[in-house]
């Protein structure tokens, strides 16, 4: 009966301890003023594959060469020197990769 007992106390004190945990987490969550970390539309943010050997065509061969991705879009493609995005961009290192055109 003490076992019992003893367990049942524990398993009230654990329950009344989640209860009052769960709205305080609801609320951080759900508040308008909580920091978002990172962007709140991945959307926006580009993709730019820097240095790779980009293959335009059948016969346009960049060596080092870059390639921008935007709303899942090619924006642009050419060499590192002269292609450039204005906004936020992830950029990728693909030194020593090709990159083809083609469908998905």
């Amino acid at each position: 009966m003490r076992h019992f007992s003893s367990l049942l106390l524990a398993s009230v004190v654990g329950a009344l301890t989640l209860a009052v945990s769960i709205p305080h987490l609801q609320a951080q969550t759900t508040d308008p003023t909580f920091p978002v970390n990172g962007t709140h539309d991945k959307a926006l943010v580009a993709t730019v594959l820097e240095h790779a050997t980009v293959h335009l065509d059948a016969e346009t061969t960049l060596e080092d060469g870059t390639v921008i991705l935007h709303r899942g879009r090619i924006v642009a493609a050419g060499p590192s020197a002269t292609t450039s995005f204005d906004g936020p961009a992830m950029r990728l290192d693909m030194t020593g990769l090709h990159l083809y055109p083609s469908f998905v």
